[in-house]
């Protein structure tokens, strides 16, 4: 049982951080810069939120990654793919989100839930846009928070995202 619960636990953060890096690139795309006169363009912050769905990916050395599809208020459809450290009941992880504007980069913590009464691990993190994306995320600066669960059965995650960007 112990080690059913580390294998879940260990998607739930896979699917949290690929989530997340889902959201931020889909919040960058949507934000517009406003020039006035001679002055340096304006950065708008935009609020934005995203879902996703996903699958946790256990390596044969042991490493995890997340793949989802994400819908993003700002950015539409996407993909994102995330590397999963896990450290008990917390994880950290870094996603790659590619969506119609671009590619966004991300950094998330998370934190896994006791498995509920319906027998999925719930997820709560958080994560901030990092440098490295390409199009209107390249210079972007994001954060969000995010929650979802994880079904250990099927490594099934499911997520919703909400946060703010700047370009």
């Amino acid at each position: 049982m112990l080690h059913t619960r580390r294998r879940a636990l260990r998607v739930a953060a896979i699917s949290v951080v690929a989530a997340a890096g889902l959201v931020m690139t889909a919040a960058s795309g949507a934000a517009a810069s406003n020039h006035r006169g001679a002055s340096a363009a304006a950065k708008n912050e935009k609020e934005w939120t995203q879902t996703g769905l996903g699958s946790v990916i256990t390596q044969s050395d042991g490493s995890m990654v997340s793949v989802a599809s994400v819908q993003n208020s700002l950015d539409k459809d996407g993909a994102v793919v995330a590397k999963i450290t896990l450290n008990g009941n917390a994880g950290t992880n870094t996603a790659t989100r590619y969506d119609s504007n671009g590619i966004g980069k991300f950094e998330e913590e998370f934190t896994l839930g006791a498995t509920d009464a319906n027998g999925m691990i719930p997820i709560t993190g958080s994560g901030k846009c990092v440098q490295g994306g390409t199009g209107v995320h390249k210079a972007e600066k994001c954060k969000y928070t995010y929650t979802g669960t994880l079904n250990p059965s099927t490594n099934v995650v499911n997520f919703n995202i909400t946060g703010t960007t700047t370009r």
